[in-house]
This record gives C-alpha cells, sequence and structure tokens, in this order.
C-alpha cells in the first residue's frame, strides 16, 4: 500500500500524542543503556568535543559573551539586541497576530489619545502639583541626601578589595574632610593602580582621585597633606594600608631611606 505525504502528515497530527508516549515509555524502559552509551561515547570522543567547542567558541566568542550579559541582567538576546522577557514575548505575539494588534492598537489609541486641551490642562495640573509641594520636596531631598552622606562619612559605602587591609571609616574622615559628595546608592569600589614598579589602589568619589594609603593617612591625620610629602609603607608591602604600617615623610627622606635600604645600612 502506497502512503502519499498528504495521508503521513495527517497520521502524525492526530497521533502526535500516542507517539510522544510510547517514545517516553521506550526511553523510561532503556534510560541507563542511554545514558551508558552516551557517557561511552564521549568518553572515545572527548578531544573532538573539545576541539568542536573551542572552535565554536572562537568562532562566536563577541555573541556567546552577550549572550552570558544578557542572561546575568536577566534578559533575552534577540538579533543582537538585549530586551526583557516581557518585551520578547510580547513581540512574538505582536508578529503572529499583526491584525489582531493593529486592531487593538487602533481602539486603545482612540479611547486613550489625549486632545491638545486635554494636554495643556493635564500640564497645568502637573505645574501647580509641583509648585504646591516645592518645599516638601526639597525637605525629603535634603534628608535623603544627608542620609546617603551620613553613610559615606562612616565608611559604609565602600567595597573592600581581597587582600586589602585597610580600616574604611579613616575613608569616610578622608571623604568628610574634602566635604565630597556621593551618588545615591553607589558603593566605591577600590581600584588597583600601577606607579613604576609598583601596584598600589586608588579611590575616587565625586570627582576627585586619591591613592588609598594616602587618603588613609589624611583621614586619620584630620588634615590634608602637601605635594611634598609622601606616605611610605614600613614593611614594603602595599596590600598592607593599616595605619600603624603608614608614615609620613618629605621626598627627600622617602628617598634617602630606601637608598639606605639597597645598600644595605
Amino acid at each position: 500500500m502506497v502512503y502519499d505525504k498528504a495521508y503521513r502528515k495527517k497520521w502524525r497530527a492526530e497521533n502526535a500524542d500516542k507517539e510522544r508516549a510510547s517514545r517516553r515509555a521506550w526511553y523510561l524502559r532503556n534510560k541507563d543503556k542511554v545514558r551508558g552509551y552516551c557517557k561511552k561515547w564521549s568518553a572515545k570522543n572527548r578531544d573532538r568535543l573539545r576541539k568542536y567547542s573551542m572552535d565554536w567558541y572562537f568562532r562566536h566568542k563577541n555573541q556567546h559573551q552577550a549572550y552570558c550579559k544578557a542572561y546575568k541582567t536577566g534578559k533575552i538576546l534577540v538579533n543582537g539586541k538585549s530586551m526583557t522577557r516581557g518585551s520578547y514575548y510580547a513581540a512574538r505575539w505582536r508578529a503572529a497576530h499583526p491584525e489582531l494588534h493593529k486592531k487593538r492598537a487602533k481602539v486603545y489609541s482612540a479611547k486613550y489619545r489625549k486632545r491638545p486641551e486635554v494636554k495643556a490642562a493635564q500640564l497645568v495640573r502637573t505645574r501647580r502639583y509641583y509648585a504646591r509641594h516645592a518645599e516638601e520636596r526639597a525637605i525629603k531631598k535634603a534628608l535623603r541626601r544627608k542620609h546617603w552622606m551620613d553613610k559615606l562619612y562612616a565608611g559604609q559605602l565602600f567595597k573592600k578589595p581581597k587582600n586589602v587591609i585597610f580600616e574604611p571609616e579613616y575613608l569616610g574622615k578622608w571623604a568628610a574632610l574634602y566635604n565630597l559628595t556621593p551618588h545615591r546608592g553607589t558603593l566605591y569600589e577600590i581600584s588597583s593602580s600601577r606607579h613604576g614598579k609598583m601596584h598600589y589602589f586608588k579611590i575616587a568619589i565625586d570627582g576627585r582621585k586619591e591613592l588609598l594609603h594616602r587618603a588613609i593617612v589624611e583621614g586619620y591625620l584630620g588634615r590634608k597633606l602637601g605635594r611634598h610629602i609622601v606616605v611610605h609603607h614600613k614593611d614594603g608591602n602595599p596590600l598592607n594600608n593599616d595605619v600603624a604600617n603608614l608614615q609620613e615623610m618629605s621626598i627627600r627622606d622617602h628617598i634617602q631611606l630606601h637608598v639606605a635600604e639597597r645598600q644595605g645600612v
């Protein structure tokens, strides 16, 4: 008996659930056998799989990194464009139902479209509201600013790098010394900075950048250091920015100290 394509397609559509159930039952009966075969094949072709995966990664490196970034932020990457899941599914629905979407959009715009006189009246109401509550909004803004400034000056807005020793309270005192203003909700990172052969750390707040050990000494002393003053690490370890390990001295004394250390005096 010869079956044409239309009959096969119709039969598959009618028996799709039955066929899926039979495949699932077969897999459950032979699950261990299938998994054993897959493990055996993977062990046999491990080098080939690794090569294929590395080749794919280097061919699609930028795309892979973009996908990872979008996944971490809870978004979906579509044609190189990052969008939220809600926007993605809404775009899919619009593409699948263009006529219905046009009809709904037309009804929505006719119902909620604002005439010029309505927009003008709304603008007047908005301006009146802001004028009436200007003082209250200013007070709330000042309280929010004071809250974040108190947190900054208490040393609670700094991310502590791994293996770096320092006391955040002195960084808060340094910020208070220069009257620095924090951005609301910002945690300040302490980044690595290279000076010659040495790796130091620096902090940047409100447009002001300073070396970490120098900022700590200024916060500890409660005064600003001049340009002719340097801060020396007693044990020579730039990771140890404890106050007991830091010493202020002039540039000349600092040079003489390191010359004497090299000469073994």
